[in-house]
């Protein structure tokens, strides 16, 4: 009797150190919560320099998970792959005969594109800039892009590509935490059951 009497009082023991000992542990990790975003923000994530050919068209399209960006200039099509925004990368180039004012990518299904010879319609912006309003009394400009030759939005997956001569340029838009939605869909978790 006297031996399990022991037995049982060394793991209360070992129990009562483990769950202390594991309470001071937690109290000594550090926080992961990050601050949260208070301003709505755009900026570069991605860039990849490209030869210096005028874009003339820029097109979306996706195959096999991957997102694809088609730049179409007055000789070739560059495919780049912008799966992964912050790597883009060239993925092929097709070079096509037709005359360079009249090439357009007007449909891609998967790894096909359909081209046709029709005149570009001009709704591609000279110059972007990214205004803050931060602080509403003195709005600045954070970047500004000249030269623009093709703008797309991806509205999906929350990104903007910018091309001009100094290549491609991916946008990531972040807009900031609502902390007043947040409160009121922590309340209706709680109380809305």
């Amino acid at each position: 009797m006297p031996r399990l009497t022991v037995c049982t009082l060394s793991m209360f023991m070992i129990f009562g150190l483990l769950t202390n000992g594991g309470s001071r542990a937690l109290a000594r990790k550090r926080s992961t919560k990050t601050v949260p975003q208070t301003n709505d923000e755009i900026e570069v994530v991605g860039h990849i320099a490209l030869d210096g050919t005028v874009v003339t068209q820029i097109t979306m399209g996706q195959h096999w998970r991957k997102n694809y960006v088609y730049l179409n200039s007055a000789e070739k099509i560059t495919v780049i792959d912008v799966t992964d925004g912050v790597r883009p990368s060239i993925t092929s180039e097709y070079h096509h005969s037709l005359p360079a004012n009249e090439s357009q990518v007007k449909v891609i299904v998967g790894n096909a594109a359909l081209l046709a010879n029709a005149t570009p319609a001009m709704y591609v912006p000279s110059s972007i800039s990214i205004v803050s309003f931060s602080n509403p009394a003195s709005p600045r400009v954070v970047r500004q892009f000249t030269k623009v030759t093709g703008f797309l939005i991806d509205s999906h997956r929350g990104l903007i590509y910018v091309v001009n001569n100094e290549g491609l340029w991916i946008l990531n838009e972040k807009p900031a935490r609502d902390l007043e939605l947040e409160k009121q869909y922590e309340h209706e978790l709680m109380y809305n059951r």
